[in-house]
């Protein structure tokens, strides 16, 4: 019993430290999404959901499922739109009511549940957490849009800033929302967007500064990503903002980072130019570095990542692959992270030597002498 505890005691910690060993050398593997005219989110199943348009033109609401018998599942009626999903493979995003009643919705087992909002304003779901709570906007003028929460049944008004506009992108499981609503300047002219958070019941500016801000995305550590202009003299950064502290990301050489998705490792995805003329590429943001993801990428094949804007636990990121030798064509991807060799070995060796002494203790077996009797006699 002692040396059967010695081994789990000895093997086990390095079976559970294969996985984390590609933090530090991380490689990706890519998997094409033709179908998709664009993207919302995916979950840690890496499902995910977009939108497609058939051969009549149609906006098609969908979630793409891998190893799936069917990869694509369709939601809805067509014109819907689906925007993000979580674990339980609730998709929020807007459902056509009836003809000019465009509504929050959740989409489920078949199932399209109406958000409610104001009479005869239009709202679109934005970002869904585990417990199908959704944020959001709605608004019947695109230029002011409101801000909401849905939970517990009810939508509610977050509020705005002196502007009375904003919009909602982002929600951790405990309800807290991310976004950005307008400011009035000197001359009391609607101006820069300004991000917020809202939780307990209250929208309150992050302490970022500068000529302007967004948030994107928020996890349950309550950290924030986004972007923000330090100044109006030009230049956009990415950044990570957490308990009223702002740390800028970096850049890829160019003048403009954005950080649009963070998972609960704390791993930050977005898009940024490179300062080689316009070119744009997506990056990872983990252990501290800011990686430009073509940079992991385990066979190119002629695709150039040129935006990266979702990540799930397992790390894997939603972005945009274009040829560098085809102008205009692009599809979107599924980056998968590929197990560095050395962590493969650990692990399936690991795995054989618990397999064989599960082959050894099995009942039934004919036991080996018991040496121990002799010894100790």
């Amino acid at each position: 019993m002692l040396r059967h505890s010695m081994f789990t005691l000895l093997i086990v910690p390095l079976l559970l430290a294969a996985p984390a060993a590609d933090a530090q050398h991380l490689a990706y593997e890519m998997t094409l999404l033709p179908r998709f005219d664009h993207v919302g989110g995916v979950n840690d199943l890496g499902q995910i959901t977009g939108n497609i348009f058939d051969a009549n033109h149609n906006r098609l609401a969908t979630v793409w499922t891998p190893g799936a018998p069917e990869a694509f599942r369709y939601l809805g009626t067509p014109g819907d739109f689906a925007s993000a999903i979580n674990n339980a493979g609730q998709v929020t995003g807007e459902h056509q009511f009836g003809p000019g009643q465009s509504r929050a919705a959740i989409f489920h087992n078949g199932q399209i549940q109406d958000l409610g909002g104001p009479d005869g304003v239009p709202s679109i779901g934005r970002a869904i957490n585990a417990s199908g709570q959704v944020a959001g906007s709605f608004g019947n003028d695109p230029l002011k849009p409101r801000a909401f929460l849905y939970a517990n049944g009810k939508m509610t008004d977050l509020g705005a800033f002196s502007g009375d506009s904003s919009d909602a992108y982002g929600i951790n499981d405990a309800g807290h929302v991310v976004g950005a609503s307008r400011v009035l300047d000197a001359g009391g002219v609607t101006n820069s967007p300004h991000a917020f958070e809202y939780s307990k019941g209250t929208m309150h500016a992050l302490e970022i500064g500068g000529a302007n801000s967004i948030a994107w995305d928020i996890n349950n550590a309550d950290q924030v990503v986004g972007e923000w202009a330090p100044s109006s003299e030009g230049g956009v950064h990415a950044f990570v903002y957490q308990d009223g502290r702002l740390q800028d990301l970096g850049n890829l050489g160019g003048d403009v980072t954005s950080a649009l998705s963070i998972n609960e490792r704390g791993d930050i995805v977005g898009s940024g130019t490179t300062g080689r003329g316009d070119t744009v590429h997506g990056f990872i943001y983990i252990d501290g570095k800011l990686v430009d993801v073509n940079t992991l990428l385990v066979e190119p094949d002629g695709w150039e990542i040129t935006g990266a804007s979702a990540i799930n636990e397992e790390r894997q990121i939603v972005s945009l692959a274009c040829r560098t030798d085809i102008q205009y064509a692009c599809e979107w991807a599924l980056l998968s992270p590929v197990p560095e060799p050395a962590a493969r070995l650990l692990w399936s060796g690991g795995l054989l030597l618990l397999a064989s002494r599960w082959v050894l203790r099995r009942p039934g077996r004919r036991k080996a002498p018991d040496c121990r009797a002799s010894r100790a006699s």
